[in-house]
């Protein structure tokens, strides 16, 4: 059996020594393929966000849509140091002073939005920690520290997480990168 090229040029498929197809490939992401064919890859930005107290929720999301939302990367800075942690929850959420957060389509000119709810407050109530998944300390004040999620945080329709700051002041910024699951493998 011979495997040609489908488009008409002739050209067969050519086997090395071990029995192994030779061929070039070229490998992108799975976030950018979802930006590139499906315009779907969002940033959520937020800044000088300043909780109440200790303890306090300072970044919800909701995924209020059918597909599944995969958040991958998160991105904190502080002005006084502490902790962030990532929070699965459940609950209905209660704003003190709410900011939306409109979702920044990563294909400029893109008219696509993901369907969640995403917020920046003070501080969230009305919500229960279900579950921790992330801890990042922010040693240094006024300094950037990402995590890549490389297995991702998923968000499945109808779930939330949160974000809650460990410490009595500081002013927190970042950004948290998500897409929509567009069901390919």
């Amino acid at each position: 059996m011979i495997i040609k090229d489908g488009t008409g040029t002739g050209k067969t498929l050519s086997i090395t020594a071990e029995n192994r197809a030779r061929t070039d490939t070229v490998t992108r992401s799975l976030t950018q393929h979802i930006n590139e064919e499906y315009e779907k890859h969002f940033s959520l930005t937020f800044d000088a966000i300043d909780p109440v107290g200790a303890d306090d929720y300072f970044f919800y999301i909701k995924n209020t849509g059918t597909k599944t939302i995969h958040a991958t990367k998160f991105r904190f800075r502080s002005t006084v140091a502490g902790s962030v942690e990532l929070h699965r929850v459940t609950g209905t959420a209660s704003f003190a002073s709410e900011t939306v957060i409109t979702p920044v389509n990563r294909t400029l000119g893109s008219t696509n939005t993901v369907t969640a709810v995403t917020s920046a407050d003070t501080n969230t109530t009305g919500i229960s920690e279900a579950g921790i998944m992330l801890r990042m300390r922010l040693a240094v004040v006024d300094t950037d520290y990402v995590d890549e999620a490389p297995s991702h945080i998923i968000i499945p329709p109808g779930q939330a997480m949160a974000c809650l700051w460990d410490t009595a002041t500081g002013a927190l910024s970042g950004t948290i990168d998500i897409y929509e699951d567009q069901g390919i493998l």
